[in-house]
């Protein structure tokens, strides 16, 4: 068949109405697919592409490997060159990487948005001359609106001050987990040249100070703040600034007391505006939590808080009357995350009656779950994920609630010691029909034979039998979940 009739082919294929959240076309995906990676070929499959209006992305095995290979041409440059917005090269080995390589790059995406090297291996001498080789291109700076170094243990300050001085329309900035990085680092984020245009802070687990966390809450659009694992701050001042602010992460902060949060959570009324926040771990105490919600609704004057999301994981101080309290407050709550708390079966009955939107609720590990909690979370009838690991649940009481929840998703039932293969059967039978994870992990009727029938069975559920292993279409994937 005519190369160019391949090309189309491809490009037809990947608009197929089966594929309709995707939101980038992978050009590994479009030119490694077929064996033909001749210069007519891959012109034609990036002209249908472009043709069919796909917003492009490239991962490093497609632009290593073609670039190697001499595959990307000149001609190929010129028509990518206006089309690729992403660059995906997370996880990669750029530990030998040369000034010609990230030239390549950059000459590729002169319409580049987003950038993505997220544990990438790379030390700070490569990632300075990766966005050295940036900056020789300022026409293109504008336009990059996305960075992600997640997890990148050569990304130092003296890179973080290049970004900050050379991307004025950056949204999302993303340094998890970067080793190298001190608090004059979140100082430079908070007096960048895109200071204005920040949306999308994620500084968790790295060093901070408390100048540096009072700097960094003067960004004036910030909605989206990352601040879990924080190390280095014993004393909190945060007096967040901007009303935009929709998810607030405070996880793991030790460093954060009762005066520290009610400061920052009721002297700007943020509560009254946020829907995300998450206190995995905090040390808050229950007195405390169940204040600072009940004066931000008096503060709002509706009675009621915009909030959809909830974590306090962990949080071993705060009582289950006072999460009931909270969650009464709260009736938008799409996601509440109650993992290792003193949440009881109380508490999941005030969920059932008082969150009717809630889509994902976790209580794993907390203590009277039982029955008639599952009988009354039926009622939810948009419930997609659900974690009672540990609980003391019955086979009855979870058949019926597996035959009652036709929108149920994600289900872990991990360590419930009173299910019996009935559970199994009705599953095989077609209960939950939408379930597309399953752990039966530590459940002691849950052999591998029946992961591997039910697994078999229901050829589009992911099943974690009693050993944690893995089994997709009745075969084992991976030894340990």
């Amino acid at each position: 068949m005519d190369t160019s009739v391949y090309g189309r082919e491809m490009a037809m294929s990947l608009s197929s109405p089966d594929i309709p959240s995707l939101q980038t076309i992978s050009i590994e995906t479009a030119l490694l697919s077929y064996s033909d990676t001749s210069d007519d070929y891959v012109m034609s499959v990036l002209s249908s592409l472009i043709e069919f209006n796909f917003p492009l992305s490239v991962r490093e095995r497609a632009f290593l490997c073609l670039a190697r290979r001499g595959i990307i041409s000149k001609s190929h440059v010129d028509l990518l060159a206006a089309h690729l917005f992403h660059i995906d090269l997370r996880n990669t080995d750029l530990s030998n990487a040369t000034n010609d390589l990230f030239d390549d790059i950059w000459s590729l995406g002169r319409a580049i948005e987003s950038i993505d090297l997220s544990g990438a291996d790379i030390s700070a001498c490569i990632f300075r001359m990766f966005f050295k080789a940036h900056v020789c291109r300022p026409s293109s700076l504008d336009r990059v609106i996305r960075l992600c170094f997640s997890n990148s243990d050569g990304l130092t300050d003296y890179v973080v001050s290049i970004i900050s001085e050379s991307f004025p329309c950056l949204t999302t900035l993303e340094l998890s987990n970067c080793k190298l990085l001190t608090p004059v680092s979140l100082c430079a984020i908070a007096s960048a040249s895109y200071k204005e245009s920040l949306t999308r802070l994620d500084v968790s687990h790295n060093e901070a100070s408390a100048t540096s966390l009072l700097q960094l809450s003067s960004l004036p659009v910030l909605q989206w703040l990352n601040l879990s694992f924080l190390c280095g701050v014993h004393e909190f001042s945060l007096p967040l600034q901007s009303r935009n602010l929709k998810s607030l992460d405070l996880s793991a902060l030790h460093g954060l007391d009762d005066q520290a949060i009610e400061d920052m959570l009721l002297g700007t009324h943020i509560l009254t505006f946020l829907t995300e926040l998450r206190l995995t771990e905090s040390s808050v105490s229950s007195a405390c939590f169940r204040n600072i919600f009940s004066s931000s609704c008096s503060e709002d004057g509706g009675g009621r808080l915009p909030l959809e999301l909830l974590d306090i994981s962990w949080c071993e101080n705060i009582e289950a009357t006072d999460i009931s309290k909270v969650v009464r407050l709260c009736p938008l709550l799409r996601s509440l995350l109650l993992r290792s708390s003193r949440a009881d079966a109380d508490t999941v009955l005030t969920v059932a009656a008082s969150c009717p939107s809630l889509t994902e609720l976790q209580v794993s590990r907390c203590d009277d779950i039982s029955d008639i909690c599952l009988q009354e979370l039926c009622t939810l009838k948009g419930l997609q994920s659900l974690d009672v690991s540990w609980a003391s649940i019955q086979n009855q009481s979870t058949v019926s609630f597996l035959w009652s929840c036709q929108t149920l998703r994600v289900l872990s039932l991990q360590g419930c010691k009173g299910l019996g293969v009935d559970v199994v059967d009705a599953l095989i039978q077609g209960a939950a029909p939408q379930l597309k994870f399953l752990d039966l992990g530590w459940v002691n009727m849950f052999s591998s034979t029946l992961a591997e029938t039910l697994s078999g069975t229901r050829r589009d559920l992911i099943v974690v039998d009693y050993y944690m292993q893995v089994y997709i279409g009745g075969v084992i994937v991976a030894d340990r979940i």
